[in-house]
């Protein structure tokens, strides 16, 4: 008998339970954005952190959570997020995969863009993050630029985007993609903004987990699915500013498994256990890139790894960056995933410490046009260990083996990830 995943910590339901989960909308008043959520680097969460024991809600942890549930009671999701149908299990085995039923996910989530390739434009005329409801929107993260941070207490004007009247959308984005230099749209078009604007925290109405919000780095430049340096930092910065271990941070690029192209990135709470969090690492040489970067050894995949004790966020995002502009120039899909995780190296100092975050970084296969019809897709959960599956049938008979199958599939060769990776040891970092 698989061994069931104990049930999630602090889980929520709908006001009313089942049913419908946007049916509360008639009866409650909507959700406004809450005040921007400012912080500076004293507020990372550098030491302390780790599975065993117990730590303080961090500040970013208290103000997500609680407007997060405070839209979970409203009915601003597709689907209650838990209950019998959405069932989750350890598949036996050595590498505590962890499978979740989540067939209304599978049917009711936004239908997928269509798209054709890595660097394709930003399309006003699509689906985007500007488009949300005012309800959608938990609030405007901001980095502070002195000693003191605070959650809201800014005069209007300095909050982030004013909410519109219940039922409107934002301003269709069409003015502002045409007065944009067609190349603003492509990579990295702003690697050293002159001001850092806010990102916006806005939750998923299609949730994978407690707490699951999608991070929208510079909203307002309209930009597609490519990583930037200040989404890099944000999302980094993100995870330190949690204390809670089970917060992760995943980006999926075109032609793996991004669904929207409109920069964003996922963040959640999963209390389970990865085993990216402590497998032991190699650098991929001795020297510049080489020394920085690693690689995961011993693992099911075939991934990169970057280390952050919190001290050198710009540091560790340029080195991410250079990666992910070589993976582009080759064409090669990516997802990445930022967790706590022990600090690098083939023997872990302390296997039970999460100060530092981990990213972790695989160059895959890509996948362009339909979703296959595996049991799940395979983006940066499934890479990491967390297999969300479509139908009841298939997370019965899932087991380790044929999940491993499915993600080997998608799995860059191992000969073109070695050349990957020599090319990555040889690039000079400044």
């Amino acid at each position: 008998m698989a061994k069931m995943a104990a049930p999630m910590e602090g889980g929520l339901e709908p006001a009313g339970g089942g049913g419908d989960a946007r049916s509360g909308q008639d009866e409650q008043e909507s959700p406004r954005p809450e005040p921007a959520f400012v912080y500076t680097e004293r507020d990372f969460i550098r030491s302390g952190v780790g599975w065993s024991g117990s730590r303080a809600e961090s500040r970013l942890d208290r103000a997500l959570l609680s407007a997060w549930a405070r839209r979970l009671a409203a009915g601003c999701f597709r689907y209650p997020l838990r209950g019998p149908e959405m069932p989750s299990r350890e598949l036996p085995g050595s590498r505590r995969l962890l499978a979740q039923l989540n067939a209304r996910r599978a049917s009711q989530r936004r239908p997928p863009q269509t798209i054709a390739g890595l660097r394709q434009p930003f399309d006003p005329q699509r689906f985007n993050f500007s488009l949300v409801p005012a309800r959608e929107i938990l609030f405007p993260l901001r980095r502070g630029g002195g000693t003191e941070a605070r959650v809201g207490g800014q005069p209007e004007a300095q909050a982030g985007p004013r909410p519109l009247p219940e039922g409107q959308s934002q301003p269709q984005p069409q003015a502002q993609a045409s007065a944009r230099p067609e190349a603003r749209a492509q990579l990295d078009p702003d690697p050293q903004p002159e001001a850092e604007s806010d990102a916006l925290l806005i939750i998923n109405v299609s949730p994978l987990e407690q707490g699951h919000v999608l991070l929208v780095p510079e909203p307002e430049k309209l930009l597609p699915q490519t990583l930037t340096r200040a989404s890099v930092l944000r999302a980094l910065e993100l995870v330190l500013l949690s204390s809670d271990p089970a917060f992760r941070v995943g980006f999926n690029s075109l032609g793996a498994f991004a669904s929207v192209n409109h920069l964003h990135l996922h963040g959640f709470y999963l209390r389970h256990r990865l085993e990216v969090e402590w497998a032991p690492t190699e650098p991929l040489g001795v020297t510049g890139a080489g020394a920085r970067v690693h690689w995961l050894c011993g693992h099911y995949t075939r991934a990169l790894v970057l280390y952050s004790d919190g001290g050198d966020c710009e540091e560790v995002a340029d080195t991410l960056l250079a990666i992910i502009h070589l993976l582009l120039d080759r064409s090669v899909a990516h997802n990445l995933l930022l967790t706590r995780g022990c600090a690098l190296g083939p023997q872990p100092p302390d296997p039970d410490s999460r100060d530092g975050v981990r990213l972790i970084l695989w160059p895959r296969r890509s996948c362009f046009g339909a979703k296959d019809g595996s049991a799940f897709n395979v983006a940066f959960c499934e890479l990491a260990g967390f297999l969300p599956v479509k139908t009841a049938p298939d997370f019965e008979t899932l087991t380790e083996e044929s999940a491993l199958r499915i993600i080997g599939e998608q799995l860059l060769p191992a000969e073109e990830f070695q050349q990957l990776g020599a090319e990555i040891a040889g690039l000079s970092l400044h």
